[in-house]
């Protein structure tokens, strides 16, 4: 226990100290506060983009997620990859070029100038805020849940207990050094969420015996976990597992704490070189994280942590195998990796709360940001912290939900301002409430996203063509 409590106060005094240190570069201007100048190179571009997209998602949910669901759970690495690839290759080009044209510093604040800055357009990015904020609560509070659990299951701590610690610690490096502690840390974060993800499943899978054993248990115990369409023998019900996984490489575009990212990236050549060291950091954390639920769920099935909650697999086998100082920093892991999300989540929400939500309300800008948006990350702080005491979710169906919410709302929106030359206002608007509002209607069918994102798509597609229709007849 002194071991691993050594090694989590190691962890917490870096991030500690990189929030200190980043308050000694300038925070004046908006690009600085929020985008931390646009200088991000090729690493800390690529490794905080993932580490903030990805996040206790990882290292508890989808441990989970392969726990419950077996060898179909690797459909996520196709998905996350075409993720990647849409946001890295189809997106970020053009977002970064075209933001930093328009002064743009928040995603709601790119929607309005890229459509005009009209009348509709502001309402557009209104619209694009409400949502944002919305998903972004449930998307930290899910994260601040994540905390809780793994820091109650280690140590002598309630779960509210825990998770306010957590929170203390995410929210003092995120407010002193803001956009640039927060993608600072993750660069830690990252490298620390691989080596956990390398070194445990390794010890756990040999320990059930070695992959060959590991597999016949699973499919001792139920065959559809051991198969890819999660069981299913024809082609109707495969398509039923493989394309829901599929479609979460949709939502990568509305991930508004993933694309300040890119906005931010400091060049060209770090476009093009960010998205290979991202990939395939990718490919090494979510294949560690579905074998160790494989293997959790093969052998280890009866340990009554685990059984009870699949996404406490992770601590309680470190704990379980691994000598103390390397459990403590796997559990640094895992506090690295939900802090990684949820300080670039309080970052992006209390952006669009001081700059977007002021500016449709139609306030005037605060004389001071810097300390208007350390005051908005610390309320944000409370309310999430509440929801996650309030209840114990479950991490995988919840960040799937706040992901697919963003993913409906958002992502059709800033495609649609990015690769078109001339985005109309009242397209993005339509979009936006369209994949909002479908999202909280449709969130219990399991091809919800899929349905939000249509009809996101479709009726930006229809104002479109309305808005084109119509400038013809204008000049007839």
């Amino acid at each position: 226990m002194i071991s691993t409590l050594i090694a989590f106060a190691l962890y917490s005094i870096a991030v500690l100290y990189i929030g200190i240190r980043a308050t000694w570069k300038p925070q004046n201007s908006g690009e600085e506060i929020h985008l931390g100048a646009r200088e991000h190179g090729t690493w800390t571009s690529a490794l905080s983009t993932s580490a903030s997209t990805e996040s206790g998602f990882v290292l508890l949910g989808m441990v989970g997620m392969g726990y419950a669901e077996g060898v179909s759970s690797f459909w996520m690495i196709p998905a996350g990859i075409l993720g990647y690839a849409l946001n890295w290759w189809v997106l970020a080009p053009k977002l970064r070029a075209k933001s930093e044209k328009l002064g743009a510093v928040t995603i709601p604040e790119y929607i309005c100038l890229s459509t005009g800055n009209t009348g509709v357009s502001k309402i557009a990015s209104g619209a694009a805020s409400v949502f944002a904020i919305i998903f972004l609560l449930a998307y930290v509070s899910a994260q601040f849940c994540a905390a809780g659990k793994a820091l109650s299951s280690q140590f002598p701590l309630s779960y509210p207990t825990a998770v306010f610690i957590a929170v203390t610690l995410i929210v003092f490096y995120a407010v002193l050094g803001g956009f640039r502690a927060v993608s600072w840390t993750d660069n830690l974060q990252a490298v620390m969420m691989v080596f956990a993800l390398l070194i445990l499943p390794v010890i756990v899978v040999h320990r059930v015996g070695g992959l060959s054993e590991m597999f016949t248990a699973l499919a001792a115990k139920d065959p559809s976990l051991t198969s890819l369409t999660g069981g299913s023998s024809n082609f109707r019900g495969a398509l039923l597992v493989i394309v829901p996984w599929l479609m979460i490489g949709v939502g990568y575009p509305g991930q508004i704490h993933g694309l300040t990212r890119l906005m931010a990236t400091k060049d060209e050549r770090t476009l093009k070189q960010a998205p290979l060291i991202a990939m395939a950091w990718l490919v090494i954390v979510y294949i560690g994280a579905i074998f160790l639920g494989l293997a959790s769920r093969a052998g280890f099935e009866h340990l009554s942590a685990i059984a009870s909650d699949p996404e406490t697999a992770l601590p309680v086998l470190a704990v379980e195998f691994m000598p103390g100082i390397l459990a403590g920093i796997t559990l640094a892991a895992i506090t690295a990796a939900i802090s990684s999300t949820a300080d670039s989540q309080l970052i992006a929400a209390s952006s669009t709360l001081v700059r977007d939500i002021r500016s449709a309300l139609r306030l005037p800008p605060p004389k001071k940001e810097l300390r208007a948006t350390r005051l908005a990350i610390a309320v944000l702080a409370v309310l999430s912290t509440y929801f996650a005491v309030r209840q114990s979710h479950m991490v995988f169906q919840f960040v799937l939900y706040a992901f697919f919410g963003l993913g409906a709302s958002l992502g059709p929106a800033v495609l649609y301002c990015s690769l078109m030359k001339k985005p109309k206002a009242l397209p993005a608007l339509l979009g936006i409430l369209a994949g909002g509002l479908t999202t909280f209607f449709v969130q219990r069918y399991t091809l919800h996203f899929l349905i939000s994102f249509s009809a996101s798509v479709s009726m930006i597609t229809l104002g479109h063509v309305m808005g084109a229709a119509e400038k013809v007849e204008t000049r007839e």
